[in-house]
């Protein structure tokens, strides 16, 4: 183990380079800067706390410490349930990637039926896709929603019915054996 001294040295030198790349990464998650030093901070003072060896001078360090500011804010982001769209797909990605580990040919086939899901909804405009992820991210009922928006029930309901149809039309291949 390194000598206390020694440790202080490499731990102030790697929070001096690292802290702000940290911040950053945590930041472009989360869209809140104070949250995200915050969360850096945390980050730093656990590994401190727990003597965790670091030194600029050894190549895994950045990414050991890139992996730990990935699972701190995709903790963050589930314990305060966050529940717009780009958080969701966030999670929905690291989880993707860490099921294709296991099961390359399944997580494929997941991909590419969220690309193909993500790329319909975006190809409407901006109103129709407010209340298709209304209806679906933040569970509210069709009737809710047109109040919300100020929009006639029935005009909400084609929208989405819309949506609806053109998801099924162009997923149904993914799905014919089931």
């Amino acid at each position: 183990m390194l000598k206390e001294k020694e440790y202080n040295v490499n731990f102030e030198q790697c929070y001096k380079n690292y802290a702000l790349a940290l911040t950053k990464l945590i930041y472009k998650k989360i869209k809140n800067w104070d949250t995200a030093n915050d969360l850096t901070q945390e980050i730093f003072l656990k590994l401190f706390s727990e003597k965790i060896p670091l030194d600029i001078n050894v190549l895994s360090t950045l990414p050991f410490l890139y992996k730990i500011a990935t699972n701190i804010t995709i903790d963050f982001l589930r314990k305060h349930k966050k529940r717009d769209q780009k958080t969701i797909k966030y999670i929905d990605e690291i989880n993707l990637i860490n099921a294709f580990k296991n099961n390359p040919e399944e997580s494929y086939l997941k991909g590419e039926v969220i690309s193909s899901l993500y790329d319909i909804v975006k190809s409407f405009p901006e109103k129709e896709q407010d209340i298709f992820y209304l209806k679906h991210f933040n569970q509210k009922k069709l009737i809710e929603i047109s109040r919300e928006k100020n929009l006639c029930y029935y005009e909400v309901r084609k929208n989405f019915k819309k949506i609806n149809n053109k998801i099924k039309e162009n997923l149904e291949d993914y799905f014919k054996d089931q």
